[in-house]
């Protein structure tokens, strides 16, 4: 999202809030009232694309990297026994394919992973029975099989990730700019009489439609996340909700965490989560714009 996409964003939000606040005058005229309805359906729907554009795929990724990294270790395993075989069988081809090292393998693009060891996993079952004097058994080939169909269902899931945040992103751009001419072409004619009917109502309205450039200090909640005795939790999964908001990130190696959130009027709350300790939630937070709020936070082990 560009600058000046937040911008708007925070714009929309605060003009739904004052039409809302002012719904009883609006709704005086029906034509006002179905462009405050239709400009806060465009909100609902901006939120959504808002959240997918900023999607959290870390832990996806996290996964599919150890599942990767499984497949290299086992890959290395069974390339040295099939590389003797090979040369005992002076088949070039095959000691070709089987001499190989781990940064080799980790080095791969994922594509070119797959193509390797699954011509790998086909040659250990080609020769499966001469393999076992090699010490590579029909339990270890069966074993490599299932690491390497993990690793490429597991590959698929963060590009589809991906792919949906880049959509989300875009989709985003495109409702941005139909909700800002909605604003311009229908809403600001529609407020217009209201400059001479209700000066105060207009004037507010104005200031409703101001879009701020983004300061150069984020609106964010940061924190650490340890023990009861005082040790930083890594990897620790951190949400932050208020309403339909909704943003996700993770701790660092000194159990830090950062998050940049709107300024949107209300309260925060924050879950805290990892595997092997006790969930914990923090309600009742309150942000201003620009300014950090630091929110820590203790987990115990279950």
């Amino acid at each position: 999202m560009t600058r000046i996409e937040f911008s708007i964003i925070n714009m929309i939000k605060i003009l739904i809030a004052f039409l809302t606040a002012n719904a009883v005058k609006i709704d005086a005229v029906e034509a006002r009232r179905q462009a405050r309805l239709t400009l806060d359906a465009k909100r609902i729907r901006l939120f959504e694309l808002e959240e997918a554009e900023g999607a959290d795929t870390s832990g996806v990724t996290r996964e599919t990297d150890d599942l990767r990294l499984e497949l290299c270790s086992s890959t290395v395993d069974v390339s040295g026994p099939l590389f003797s075989y090979a040369v005992a069988t002076a088949d070039p081809v095959l000691q070709a394919l089987a001499k190989t090292t781990l940064p080799k393998l980790k080095a791969m693009r994922s594509e070119n992973l797959i193509l390797h060891t699954t011509e790998v996993c086909r040659q250990l079952q080609l020769h499966a029975t001469a393999l076992a004097d090699y010490g590579i058994t029909p339990a270890i080939i069966a074993s490599y099989k299932t690491g390497l169909n993990a690793f490429d269902e597991a590959d698929e899931a963060p590009r589809e990730a991906i792919n949906k945040k880049v959509a989300a992103g875009k989709q985003l751009t495109s409702e941005l700019k139909i909700t800002n001419a909605f604003i311009k072409n229908t809403l600001d004619p529609l407020m217009l009489p209201l400059k001479k009917t209700d000066p105060l109502l207009y004037d507010g309205y104005l200031q409703a439609r101001i879009i701020v450039e983004p300061q150069t200090t984020h609106t964010q909640i940061r924190g650490l996340i340890a023990t009861f005795d005082e040790k930083p939790l890594y990897g620790v999964d951190i949400t932050l909700v208020n309403g339909q908001l909704r943003v996700a990130v993770q701790t660092d190696q000194n159990g830090a965490y950062t998050a940049k959130v709107s300024p949107e009027k209300g309260e925060w709350s924050l879950l805290a989560a990892k595997p092997g300790f006790q969930s914990a939630t923090i309600g009742g937070i309150l942000v201003q714009r620009g300014k950090t709020t630091k929110v820590d936070l203790k987990l115990k082990a279950e």
